[in-house]
């Protein structure tokens, strides 16, 4: 099996390099540069992600279904440049793919704010089931503009480890 992780990233610079180092255990690694002003696409290209400019839209279905396209691997791992796969989790996906029970999967998201894991109040549920992330090529599409889910028919599977989230403060917000 392959894996094409799709990074969604909008002046990221200072995140980015994480994120794709989390991912190294991926084939081919696609950043949709949504506008960047900073040096995103330069960290990016430093990493040898191809990018991909779709500064034109604001809708993150449309992001996620050209990766989508463009990715050619068999599965696609989608994460946001904030975003850590953490080792447990890649070691998880790589053992599952071997021989897959299902053609999508949830992962779950585990936000950190000033030091401290959320779990409660409106990200209760990425904490405790997750969003579709992985998926085999051919078995859904994205619909939404914002809260994008996948659209599909088919069986789903559950992963235990978790993608790192990282809550950004806005300026002046405590």
């Amino acid at each position: 099996f392959m894996i094409s992780t799709i990074i969604l990233a909008k002046d990221e610079e200072i995140n980015l390099r994480k994120s794709i180092l989390s991912i190294l255990f991926s084939d081919e690694i696609i950043v949709i540069d949504n506008g960047s002003e900073d040096a995103t696409t330069l960290v990016a290209k430093k990493y040898h992600a191809r990018v991909i400019d779709m500064r034109h839209t604001n809708d993150f279905s449309e992001l996620r279904n050209r990766g989508l396209q463009e990715a050619k691997s068999d599965w696609v791992l989608f994460i946001d440049a904030d975003e850590i796969v953490s080792n447990e989790l890649s070691s998880e996906i790589l053992q599952e793919l071997i021989n897959p029970k299902f053609s999508q999967y949830y992962l779950k998201r585990r936000d950190h704010w000033w030091g401290r894991i959320l779990k409660y109040g409106e990200i209760h549920s990425a904490y405790t089931k997750g969003f579709i992330r992985l998926i085999k090529k051919g078995n859904g599409t994205w619909k939404g503009s914002v809260h994008e889910v996948v659209c599909s028919t088919d069986s789903y599977g559950r992963f235990e480890n978790f993608i790192e989230g990282k809550y950004r403060a806005k300026q002046g917000e405590l």
